[in-house]
C-alpha cells in the first residue's frame, strides 16, 4: 500500500505527560482498586463483560492506571504465563532498540545512511536513491522501495523475502518506485533492515542487544525471538512476550523513557517515536505512522500503540496514564481499538 507521505503537522505535537509518582513493576505489577485509580469500575466490568460474552477471539486484556494494575483477564487456554507472538507489534520494539544504539553511539543518527552498514552490498546498489535511504526513512516507512505488502500475504514481497536464502539482500535489491521520504509504504522488509543494522553496528545479535539494555531492566526473561536465515532476528515479527511484559514496554514510553530512575531511552526519542511523520493507506487509512509505532486518529486524547496482526496491541494514552494491552486471535485486527474505545474509555474518570 502507498499513499503520499504527511509531513509533521505545523502545530508542535504534545509532549508526553508529566509523569506522576511512577510505581516500577520489574518484578510484579502493583495492584489497585479501579475506584482508586479514577476508574468507574461497574463500566470497567462492564467492558470486560462485553469481553467475555462477545466472540472476538481476545485471548487478553490489561489495564494499568497511574502504574498500577486495576484489572486483567486471560481467556482460555491462554494464561498470564503465556507467550503471546507480537506479529508486527514486534516493529515498534525494534524501534525503541534504535533509539537506544543511537544514545549508546553504535549509531550515529537518524540521518545515517542505511548502506553504511552493509558495504559487501553497497558497491552492488547503482539506484542513488539508495544511497540516500536513511534509518529515519525506514522508521516511518518512506525508504522509497517498491514493496507491496497485504494479507494473506500470497506471493507479495514478504512472502518472497521470506522465500529467499538472504533476507537482507533481498529487500536492499528491490527496485525504487519513489525518492525517499516522499511516500508511506509499510514494509517488513524496512523492519528488517532495522535489525540488521542494529545487529551490524552492535556486534551482538537484537535479541542480545535486547536483553542487555531493554529486558533484563524491566525484568522480562526468557524471551523468544525468530531469526532469518542468516541468524539476524527478524525486524517485522518474530518476538513473543506475556501479556505483563508488553504492558512493561508502553508503560515505559508512558514514562518517557524512564525507569526506575534510570533513563533508559531518552525521552526525545520517546517523543520522536510517537509523533506523527507519516500517513498511512488502507487498511489503517488515515492513521499516523511515526518512528514504528501507530498513532491512532480521531480520539479525544492523544494515543499511540505498538500493533500485531491478529489484534496485538500495546495502546499508550498519556493524558489518562494508561496502557492497555490487548492481545488475540481476531481476523478483525481493530475489533481491540473498537473496544477500546465504545467500552473503556468511557470507564475512565
Amino acid at each position: 500500500m502507498a499513499t503520499p507521505a504527511t509531513p509533521v503537522p505545523a502545530t508542535p505535537t504534545p509532549e508526553l505527560a508529566a509523569p506522576r509518582a511512577a510505581q516500577w513493576p520489574a518484578t510484579g505489577w502493583p495492584t489497585a482498586a479501579p475506584e482508586e485509580q479514577g476508574i468507574d469500575p461497574h463500566a470497567l466490568r462492564a467492558a470486560f463483560d462485553t469481553v467475555r460474552e462477545g466472540d472476538f477471539g481476545i485471548n487478553s486484556l490489561f489495564v494499568v492506571r497511574n502504574g498500577f494494575l486495576v484489572a486483567e483477564e486471560y481467556f482460555a487456554p491462554f494464561q498470564p504465563d503465556s507467550a503471546q507472538h507480537l506479529f508486527s507489534a514486534t516493529k515498534s520494539v525494534i524501534s525503541i532498540l534504535i533509539g537506544m544504539a543511537i544514545q549508546d553511539g553504535y549509531i550515529r543518527s537518524v540521518d545515517q545512511p542505511v548502506l553504511d552498514f552493509f558495504p559487501e552490498i553497497a558497491p552492488d546498489v547503482l539506484d542513488e536513491r539508495k544511497h540516500r535511504m536513511t534509518i529515519a526513512h525506514l522508521l516511518t516507512m518512506t525508504a522509497g522501495l517498491d514493496w507491496y505488502e497485504m494479507a494473506p500475504y500470497n506471493g507479495d514481497s514478504m512472502r518472497q523475502m521470506i522465500a529467499s536464502p538472504d533476507w537482507v539482500a533481498f529487500v536492499l535489491a528491490q527496485p525504487v518506485a519513489h525518492e525517499p521520504g516522499a511516500v508511506f509504504c509499510y514494509n517488513s522488509g524496512a523492519s528488517h533492515l532495522l535489525s540488521a543494522l542494529l545487529h551490524a553496528a552492535t556486534g551482538q545479535s537484537t535479541l542480545a542487544y535486547a536483553e542487555e539494555r531493554l529486558f533484563a531492566p524491566l525484568g522480562i526473561a526468557g524471551v523468544s525471538w525468530r531469526t532469518d536465515p542468516q541468524g539476524v532476528n527478524i525486524g517485522g515479527w518474530g518476538l513473543s512476550l506475556t501479556t505483563r511484559d508488553m504492558a512493561k514496554l508502553g508503560y515505559l514510553y508512558l514514562r518517557q523513557g524512564e525507569w526506575d530512575g534510570v533513563q533508559l531511552v531518552s525521552a526525545a526519542w520517546v517523543t520522536a517515536s510517537t509523533t506523527w511523520h507519516a500517513t498511512s493507506a488502507a487498511p489503517l487509512d488515515g492513521w499516523g505512522y511515526g518512528y514504528q509505532w501507530w498513532l491512532i486518529p480521531d480520539l479525544p486524547y492523544r494515543v499511540f500503540e505498538a500493533r500485531g496482526l491478529l489484534g496485538q496491541h500495546i495502546v499508550v494514552i498519556p493524558d489518562l496514564d494508561l496502557v492497555v494491552v490487548f492481545t488475540s486471535r481476531s481476523e478483525n485486527g481493530n475489533t481491540p481499538i473498537e473496544i477500546l474505545e465504545n467500552n473503556l474509555l468511557p470507564a475512565i474518570q
